[in-house]
C-alpha cells in the first residue's frame, strides 16, 4: 500500500548534497549565529523517514502551505535557544538585511543528512508543497516506507503513476 501523502525531499539524504546557512535566534538583536543544513520537505516526511518527532507538530498542509514555519533538529534547538522550549520561537536564517524568519513549530531526533561520518549537524526543515517552489537542482526525493512485501514491486507501482501523471518527468535513481 503506498501512503496517500506525497513523502518527498528536495535533498537525498546521505548523497553529500547540502543546503546550509546560517541560523541565528531571532527574538535576541545581535544573537550568536550557527551553521545549519537546510531542507525542504513534505509533511509526513519525519514519520517516513523514521526520525522521531521531539516536541510540537508536524508540518500541516492546510496550515503551513504559505506560512513561514520550521521544524529544527534537537541539536540546532540546544544550540539555539539551550534549555528554553524552541516551540512559537523564531529563527533567523541568513546572514544580511534580508533575513528570512521561521517560526519553530516542531523540533526532531537529530539526524544524519550529508554523510554517515558526520555528527549532530544543525538542522532546519521547511515546509514545500510544491514541486515548483525552490526545488534543488537534483529534482526531487520520494519517499515511502512499505509495510513489508517487495519493495521493487512497489517502486514498479510508482513508476506507473508517476508516468501516468507526466510521461515527460523523468524518474531515476529507484532503489
Amino acid at each position: 500500500d503506498v501512503c496517500s501523502s506525497d513523502l518527498y525531499i528536495d535533498l537525498p539524504p546521505l548523497s553529500f548534497a547540502v543546503s546550509n546557512s546560517l541560523y541565528a535566534d531571532a527574538g535576541l538583536p545581535a544573537g550568536k549565529q550557527i551553521d545549519g543544513d537546510t531542507m525542504k520537505v513534505s509533511a509526513h516526511y519525519f514519520a517516513a523517514s523514521g526520525i522521531p518527532l521531539l516536541r510540537g507538530r508536524d508540518f500541516d498542509p492546510r496550515r503551513d502551505e504559505k506560512a513561514a514555519v520550521a521544524i529544527i533538529s534537537q541539536v540546532m534547538a540546544e544550540r539555539l535557544f539551550g534549555r528554553e522550549n524552541p516551540i512559537g520561537r523564531h529563527v533567523h536564517e541568513g546572514d544580511s538585511a534580508s533575513k528570512d524568519v521561521y517560526e519553530v513549530v516542531g523540533v526532531v531526533g537529530n539526524a544524519k543528512v550529508e554523510k554517515l561520518t558526520e555528527g549532530n549537524v544543525p538542522s532546519l526543515y521547511r515546509y514545500l508543497s510544491d514541486f515548483n517552489t525552490g526545488v534543488s537542482s537534483l529534482g526531487m526525493t520520494l519517499i515511502l516506507r512499505t509495510g513489508g512485501g517487495d519493495p521493487l514491486r512497489l517502486a514498479r507501482a510508482v513508476q506507473r503513476e508517476v508516468t501516468a501523471l507526466d510521461p515527460d518527468l523523468p524518474l531515476f535513481n529507484v532503489q
